[in-house]
């Protein structure tokens, strides 16, 4: 489980119909789990994608890519 957690964006890029953003997630661990302990941090790097294919009365069709990738160790 998972105590805390942050999302900071550290980029933004579109074009046309597509967005991209780049964010660092960041966790904080409420409960040890495997050799984690307690109050450890873990952090991602993150990135989603999406391109709005139509949109209709206020609400739009959507299809959605999210990639993660570890960024560096865990760090306590």
């Amino acid at each position: 489980m998972i105590a805390t957690q942050t999302i900071e964006v550290v980029n933004a890029v579109s074009s046309g119909q597509c967005v991209v953003l780049e964010a660092i997630w960041t966790g904080t661990l409420a409960i040890g789990f495997d050799t984690l302990k307690p109050g450890e941090k873990a952090e991602a790097l993150e990135a989603w994608g999406e391109h709005v294919t139509a949109l209709v009365g206020g609400s739009h069709e959507r299809s959605v890519e999210s990639r993660s990738q570890t960024k560096g160790q865990l760090a306590s």
